[in-house]
């Protein structure tokens, strides 16, 4: 069975999905027990299995320990590991609470997980180094941006099917537009290395049909259902974000440009669609831009702002160059509060290091690298409750289960 684990794996790759399928359901009689845990609603392609789970679960991805730990989420204690492939990092549930979906970026493997089960229900190949993921709007696919072989692997939720799409190189963040009624039109995908984004069309399949040539180093993007526009992180003279048509004389073209104090590398746009928040790593700032009249009001933050989540009229900042997350009140301009948490690198550690942070109900959770453990916060007293410890290099976090699930489609 190992070998026709590897067998179907290259035939998905090169895209031959069907004949994969077929070769595994000759393996035994229920399917591959490497690629599925069968056994009541379907997901991608197979069965989801009834299971003995019937609470909230927090799923940790552990990097460097190619496992996801499984806590109750309310008592916050352990339940148990589940082995993926090697180096999981980005790690979303599908808002049903029903199932969860790692990236294993070495591995080049999507995985996803029943909940009802605790175990893993599928896994399938993608694109080299796969790094973000994203559900698109209406939760029929799932986007993955490979950032190693230049193109985006498009999977249908119930079938399973991948489609892979060309787009240009380097690292890739996702915007997706939708039309009034919610449902894709395109899906934008930045090309760190390239300079440009390359538009894709909805469809069955989806295409590439258009690139767009934009500043240096594309990279945190989000879409505005009242200005029906997408807005990029630009690496430009102006350190701008850059403003993309999606319809009209101008679809899939710059059609402004709104200057920052420094260069942004996550953005989002909140969920009424009229204002989206920057972070501003290099100036230790938050920054709210009103889309329709460009105005920017800027929050002072910890250092080395990366994600954060709106909660209300506050914002919590993770900060990556000290420990801490920053607690800001949106409505007024006084200054920040700072949680304590773990370090998210190593003292005298170089590189880009990230730390997101997911909350759900009155907890926030934020993964501390360094320090091998997760801080759990209640967003409403703002407290640290507990650290959840001996995850190691935690990176991704998601809440599954009968009450919801999290996803961070950005």
């Amino acid at each position: 069975m190992m070998v026709l684990g590897q067998i179907a794996r290259y035939l998905r790759w090169i895209g031959v999905a069907s004949l994969a399928a077929a070769l595994l359901a000759c393996g035994d009689e229920g399917g591959s027990k490497l690629e599925s845990q069968s056994g009541a609603s379907s997901l991608m392609g197979r069965t989801l299995a009834e299971g003995s789970f019937g609470g909230q679960y927090v799923f940790v991805a552990s990097t460097t320990g190619n496992r996801v730990h499984v806590f109750d989420f309310d008592t916050l204690q352990p339940i148990k590991t589940i082995e993926v492939a090697n180096q999981p990092s980005e790690i979303h549930a599908h808002p049903d609470g029903k199932s969860v979906w790692v990236l294993s970026r070495e591995a080049a493997e999507l995985t996803t997980i029943n909940v009802a089960a605790l175990e893993v229900h599928s896994t399938h190949a993608t694109g080299a180094r796969p790094t973000h993921s994203y559900f698109a709007p209406g939760y029929g696919s799932f986007w993955v941006g490979n950032d190693g072989s230049g193109d985006v692997s498009v999977y249908e939720l119930r079938s399973g099917h991948e489609t892979r799409v060309l787009t240009g190189s380097g690292h890739h963040k996702m915007a997706f537009a939708s039309d009034e009624s919610g449902a894709l039109r395109f899906a934008y995908v930045s090309n760190i290395s390239d300079s440009t984004i390359t538009a894709i069309a909805a469809g069955d399949p989806p295409s590439a049909v258009s690139t767009i040539s934009v500043g240096s180093a594309p990279h945190g993007m989000d879409f505005s259902s009242v200005t029906r526009q997408v807005y990029n992180c630009s690496g430009d003279a102006q350190n701008s974000v850059e403003v993309i048509a999606t319809e009209g004389a101008q679809i899939h073209q710059v059609v402004g440009r709104i200057p920052l104090p420094s260069r942004c590398g996550f953005l989002h746009v909140e969920e009424e669609g009229r204002a989206a928040f920057v972070t501003l790593k290099e100036a230790n700032l938050l920054v709210r831009i009103d889309l329709q009249t460009q105005a920017l009001s800027s929050f002072a933050t910890g250092a080395g702002p990366d994600k954060f989540e709106l909660d209300g009229a506050r914002a919590f900042v993770s900060n990556v160059e000290e420990a801490s997350v920053s607690v800001i009140d949106l409505q007024g301009a006084g200054q920040a509060r700072s949680i304590p948490v773990g370090a998210a690198v190593l003292p005298g550690a170089t590189g880009n290091a990230h730390r997101g942070l997911r909350t759900f109900e009155t907890k926030l959770f934020v993964p501390n690298p360094a320090a091998d453990s997760v801080s759990v916060i209640d967003s409403a007293s703002e407290t640290l409750i507990t650290t959840l410890e001996g995850i190691a290099n935690p990176s991704g976090i998601a809440i599954a289960g009968v009450r919801g699930g999290t996803t961070y489609p950005r």
